[in-house]
């Protein structure tokens, strides 16, 4: 099967430590993208550095900091492809990741695709996580470029999580059907810095915030 070309756009903010390997995953896809869109969320690192010299097809675009939410939205605005992935700047894909994903596109009715995702590195945290029901995700996400037009920008809650959550509730609020693939075909890294890192009242506040939109748009549809 000839599969559609595609784009990767991948937000990051003080990634320098592990972008390079999440990009070496990407290229390693049995289907590689036309197009790797890194957005630097105002780091403080040496973002270039570490992209310098990396063989991939890679375009960097730089923003003062405003959330991954904003960074990825400003990544959608310079994709050309008609198919677009993300990822997280410190995750992975396997090697088949894009691939299996298309193959499920391509015969189904759905308009995104997602698959489950396994978590590694040092910490805790690692252990509480439930694998089984990871996957909704920006490091998994696979779609048409016209759905992410038709839902619209990703907003960023306050503590910069829950931005997907947010997003994906606004595309189930719309129709946009999905898909999640049972096979865990991602990696989650788990670092102190990261936001999948520890728990803090001031990070998780987005949260109640998401708590109060699904209460308003319950309500709305109620109405």
């Amino acid at each position: 099967m000839n599969l559609p070309a595609y784009s990767v756009v991948i937000p990051a903010y003080n990634a320098a430590p592990f972008i390079g390997e999440s990009i070496a995953s990407i290229m390693a896809q049995t289907h590689p993208p036309s197009r790797i869109i890194v957005v630097d969320d105002g780091s403080t690192d040496d973002l270039g550095a570490a992209l310098a010299g990396l063989d991939a097809p890679l375009k960097l675009i730089h923003q003062k900091n405003s959330g991954p939410g904003s960074a990825t939205t400003r990544g959608m605005a310079q994709v050309t492809t008609g198919y677009v992935a993300t990822l997280d700047a410190d995750d992975l894909w396997e090697r088949d990741k894009i691939s299996q994903q298309f193959a499920a596109l391509l015969t189904g009715e759905a308009k995104m695709s997602f698959t489950r995702m396994r978590n590694f590195g040092s910490g805790a945290d690692i252990a509480k996580s439930d694998e089984a029901k990871s996957g909704w995700s920006r490091s998994t996400l696979l779609m048409r470029l016209e759905t992410f037009h038709k839902i619209g920008p990703i907003e960023d809650m306050p503590g910069y999580r829950g931005d997907m959550v947010n997003w994906l509730a606004q595309a189930r609020a719309l129709g946009v059907t999905m898909q999640m693939l049972d096979q865990p075909l991602a990696r989650r890294r788990i670092h102190k810095g990261s936001l999948s890192w520890g728990r803090s009242a001031a990070q998780d506040s987005g949260y109640m915030e998401l708590v109060l939109r699904a209460m308003r748009r319950r309500k709305d549809k109620g109405a």
